[in-house]
């Protein structure tokens, strides 16, 4: 027969009484027979986290003698993780913090351990509130957008942007001028191409500028990458305006997006 299940935060590690094997399997077995909902027990309404017993009972399922588990009784009501209510005919266990424990929400809070000494350990426990949980949600939201802000880190994210095709314009000239294939870094060379878009540069103007990069004429001397091309702009932009007749060929024939 399926009996469900109980949770068991990682947290109970750091419980009182977690070292404390005969309390510790005390403690988790009442858990294990408190009510998950509010029931009906010979007349008497029994709520969720509540269950009906006896010390002989109890001391029996656990291979206690009575006394031994009114010890371990007595402890858990001294840091106030049960209670008890007798009547003529039986008595009722309460785990104090069950909905806590076994809450089915989100905003349940994983600490269910110890306490301070000069505090009693079942209101130090609080769950989260909403407005926490809408906070964590912000900033989850924020960091997502700073994410997809940031330059792209493989050729996968980078066909997402122009960014890409502004790094595929460079090889194309590092081929057209060098006869190799240049193999882009796309962290960094797509961070690059960034901020020549924000400086207003389209495809057009990156390729026409690439061409002037590896012209002849070009005084450059160094590693012929987009980094040395990024820091020669402004050399590259000296003069003449360029002709963007053959880099619109180009960019034809490489099938491109367009202007950023």
């Amino acid at each position: 027969m399926d009996r469900g299940y109980i949770k068991l935060w990682r947290a109970i590690e750091e419980w009182d009484w977690y070292h404390d094997n005969e309390t510790y399997a005390a403690f988790t077995k009442m858990l294990m027979m408190a009510n998950w909902q509010d029931k009906q027990w010979q007349g008497t309404l029994i709520r969720r986290g509540s269950f009906v017993s006896s010390r002989e009972k109890l001391a029996a399922k656990l291979g206690l003698t009575q006394r031994g588990f009114r010890t371990i009784l007595n402890s858990l009501k001294t840091t106030s993780e049960v209670t008890t209510k007798s009547t003529n005919k039986f008595t009722i266990y309460t785990i104090v913090n069950y909905n806590k424990y076994q809450s089915d929400e989100e905003k349940a809070t994983s600490k269910m351990t110890s306490k301070r000494s000069n505090e009693r350990p079942a209101t130090d426990q609080q769950p989260t509130t909403t407005k926490e949980v809408k906070e964590v949600k912000a900033l989850k939201e924020e960091k997502k957008t700073t994410m997809s802000s940031q330059a792209p880190t493989s050729p996968e994210t980078a066909s997402k942007y122009p960014l890409k095709d502004a790094v595929q314009v460079f090889a194309s000239a590092y081929a057209s001028a060098t006869g190799s294939k240049y193999t882009p870094q796309w962290a960094r060379d797509c961070k690059l191409m960034r901020t020549l878009f924000s400086a207003g540069e389209g495809l057009e103007g990156i390729a026409a500028l690439a061409g002037r990069f590896f012209a002849p004429e070009h005084s450059f001397k160094g590693n012929c990458d987009i980094p040395s091309f990024v820091k020669a702009i402004n050399r590259l932009k000296v003069g003449a305006q360029p002709d963007f007749s053959r880099q619109r060929t180009a960019l034809a024939g490489l099938n491109l997006k367009g202007d950023a």
